[in-house]
């Protein structure tokens, strides 16, 4: 065998083990936001449990339409969590998410929260946490978008659909 033949099998090989690698390295970035998600959720879970009883407070006493608007705002937070739980590398749920998570905090903004301070004080830590896993998280799409974004990741990518995940 000639170098002349020799030589396009080994182009043929490499470029295919080349690709087997990326293939690789997308599905192990695809499961790091999988798993990075799991402490966002569990932090916003435990935020939503403090801010039920912090509407729950403020329904006692100042009942209105303000507080049913938190009501609702943390509702709706709580549904997007839930589908971005379903699918956390799904740009859509992500972005819906973080939507919800604005009009959240434009409600909140609206409640100046004088009541226990033991119950601010374990929102205030619950906000850090989620603060931190959030960073955590976005650190793993941006990685994998970045991964995405690469030869030959991006054409196997659009082969075996792969999509760009958003950050929270």
């Amino acid at each position: 065998m000639d170098t002349a033949s020799f030589l396009p099998w080994l182009l043929v090989a490499v470029l295919m083990f080349w690709s087997v690698g990326a293939y690789n390295r997308l599905v192990r970035l695809r499961n790091a936001i999988l798993r990075g998600f799991a402490p966002v959720d569990q932090h916003f879970e435990a935020r939503h449990a403090l801010l039920r009883q912090q509407i729950e407070l403020l329904s006692a006493s100042m009942p209105g339409r303000d507080v049913q608007a938190l009501h609702a705002a943390c509702a709706q937070a709580d549904t997007a969590r839930l589908a971005a739980k379903r699918q956390p590398g799904s740009a859509d749920t992500i972005n819906s998410l973080r939507l919800t998570l604005q009009i959240l905090a434009q409600a909140r903004s609206r409640f100046p929260f004088e009541h226990p301070a033991a119950l601010a004080q374990q929102l205030a830590a619950c906000e850090h946490a989620l603060q931190f896993a959030l960073v955590q998280f976005n650190h793993a799409v941006t990685e994998y978008n970045a991964a995405l974004a690469q030869f030959p990741a991006a054409w196997l990518g659009a082969m075996f659909g792969f999509r760009s995940a958003g950050p929270l």
